[in-house]
């Protein structure tokens, strides 16, 4: 099993894009797709259940709103809360905030700090939060939804990443605890750390379409040059 950094996935993410071809909304898609059927297969469900997906402005929560689409599509109990901050919003995330929009009786929430406190967790929460891009710990806003959620008697499934984990280094900030992770193609590096046990205690990868040539030609990094890293 091939574990790359956040910056490798990326260009291999791009590299995908550019030479299968395929556009980055599709494969976005591809994503949103598979942590569907993975999810549903996951969780005991009825009708009296509720899911709630948590999303952010950038392409994990573009990955949250699809699968909340696909949710809603389906006949899923299901609300989507968007995190509305100073933060930038990705074009993709952009696409299916509209898409998610257009659904006949789609329940969507724009919340904001003052709302940070007064989230409708349900049964079930996706965490579409913060994805593998983060580069300081999490404060503030994010940090006050990220404990409400934990402190919350849902089980919490995250896409890709509990968000606030740094995928390749130690992170001391606030972070998603995360019942179930669906990282997709590759496991983070993060996942391997044992100080970060209880926030990935479970965790799957399932493919996701990128490139398998790149995958090959690609050189995961030396495990035992990096300091975070515990021998066994």
């Amino acid at each position: 099993m091939k574990i790359f950094s956040a910056k490798q996935v990326r260009d291999i993410d791009e590299y995908t894009i550019k030479n299968k071809p395929i556009e980055s909304i599709e494969l976005m898609e591809n994503a949103a797709s598979v942590f569907f059927k993975w999810f549903v297969d996951k969780i005991n469900y009825s009708k009296t259940k509720k899911i709630t997906i948590i999303c952010g402005k950038g392409n994990n929560g573009g990955d949250g709103l699809a699968v909340a689409r696909m949710l809603h599509t389906e006949g899923y109990n299901s609300v989507v809360f968007v995190l509305e901050s100073d933060a930038p919003s990705s074009l993709d995330f952009r696409s299916n905030l509209y898409n998610y929009q257009q659904l006949p009786n789609a329940k969507l929430h724009i919340v904001t700090e003052n709302d940070a406190l007064a989230l409708d967790i349900t049964d079930y929460v996706i965490d579409a939060v913060l994805g593998s891009g983060i580069t300081r710990d999490v404060t503030g806003f994010y940090e006050k939804v990220i404990v409400q959620v934990n402190y919350s008697n849902a089980e919490v499934y995250s896409i890709d990443i509990p968000s606030g984990l740094y995928p390749d280094s130690d992170s001391n900030g606030t972070k998603i605890q995360a019942d179930d992770i669906l990282s997709f193609q590759f496991p983070k590096l993060a996942f391997m750390f044992p100080q970060n046990y209880e926030f990935v205690k479970n965790w799957e990868t399932l493919p996701i379409g990128l490139l398998a040539s790149k995958i090959e030609n690609s050189t995961t990094r030396n495990f035992y040059s990096d300091p975070n890293f515990i021998k066994s």
